[in-house]
């Protein structure tokens, strides 16, 4: 991991200019449970006067593996209380997220490629696939555009397993 940048003005908030860039070459990450992932890239983090704080780069993912064993009784519920929760649990939900958001917005443009190495392996769903995804608007409004594509791979239950031919999910 490499970095370089500037700040200017350091002590007058109104007028801080900054910039860091950052470059690394197959980082090891563990993002979230039951993931890991290999990515290399560069990201830049910027600040100008009176603009909202920017967010800009290219992260190439050499290789990212998710496992577990999915309980369909466990997505199924879940699914459930997402749809028919009642307004309690959805205020509770949006509350407690709300006091995370960050008080300033940071806008966003990082785009997030991987030409194969994305690995699915549950006991429902075994995929490799390729994505070309771009990360844009805000922290407080983000938006994902591109498309993740399946390889191969198979999906289904137990004695009900069939093989993926083509696949394509589509943000826009």
């Amino acid at each position: 991991v490499k970095g370089s940048g500037y700040i200017d003005r350091i002590f007058s908030a109104a007028e801080r200019n900054a910039q860091l860039d950052l470059a690394f070459e197959r980082v090891f990450l563990e993002p979230i449970e039951n993931m890991t992932a290999t990515a290399s890239g560069g990201l830049t983090a910027r600040l100008v006067p009176n603009n909202p704080a920017e967010l800009s780069g290219r992260v190439n993912i050499v290789e990212l593996r998710y496992e577990d064993v999915v309980r369909l009784r466990d997505v199924l519920q879940a699914l459930t209380r997402r749809i028919l929760g009642s307004n309690v649990e959805r205020f509770q939900r949006t509350s407690s997220v709300r006091h995370l958001m960050p008080q300033q917005d940071l806008r966003l443009d990082v785009a997030f490629v991987a030409d194969n190495g994305l690995i699915i392996d549950t006991n429902i769903v075994q995929a490799e696939l390729r994505a070309d995804l771009h990360l844009l608007g805000s922290i407080l409004q983000p938006r994902l555009d591109g498309k993740i594509e399946a390889i191969e791979g198979m999906f289904g239950l137990e004695a009900n397993k069939f093989e993926l031919l083509t696949g394509q999910l589509v943000f826009s």
